[in-house]
């Protein structure tokens, strides 16, 4: 996020808790950052490939259980957050509950809609009452391409950097 948050950058309260129903998002912690001084340089070439617009738009970290992939992804959410320039969605699978699916594009719907107002009104549009009888691509689809291709479309507001940066953590155990 660019700046300070207002209203125009904020969802209100009522509108939150109308997304939260509508979109039942997942709503975790963020596993440990990486320690001072470790994996600076994969950290390095996420902010390359980020910053690299020429570059494949989907960056899969992969390596064996254990090895810190989690701890890259929190780090990677903490720079980001931190040069507040794009809009971010994070997904962390951590419970068994959290394993379906269908859930990773309602809960970066639901993350994304609170900080990218324009993506929020789009959304808006596409929402329907229950968006949990709807399988993944349909869900994909209506939450997530849909909206953006209006975005792209018709121009937008709130975020001089318009593509949003998603970290899926834990795809792989879904």
């Amino acid at each position: 996020m660019q700046g300070r948050l207002t209203d125009a950058t904020c969802p209100g309260i009522q509108e939150e808790d109308r997304l939260r129903r509508l979109l039942d998002p997942v709503v975790t912690s963020r596993p440990r950052e990486c320690h001072d001084g470790t994996r600076e340089g994969a950290l390095k070439r996420i902010e390359n490939w980020i910053d690299n617009s020429d570059e494949k738009n989907i960056l899969w970290i992969s390596g064996a259980p254990g090895v810190g992939k989690s701890a890259l992804s929190s780090t990677t959410v903490s720079l980001l957050r931190d040069r507040q320039s794009s809009p971010l969605a994070v997904f962390f699978i951590r419970r068994q509950g959290d394993r379906d699916p269908q859930l990773v594009w309602r809960t970066i719907a639901y993350q994304l809609a609170l900080s990218f107002p324009s993506y929020r009104e789009h959304l808006w549009k596409r929402l329907r009452e229950d968006t949990r009888t709807e399988g993944v691509k349909q869900q994909f689809n209506n939450l997530i391409a849909i909206p953006f291709a209006h975005i792209y479309r018709h121009g937008h507001s709130g975020f001089s950097i318009t593509t949003p940066v998603v970290i899926i953590d834990a795809l792989d155990e879904c």
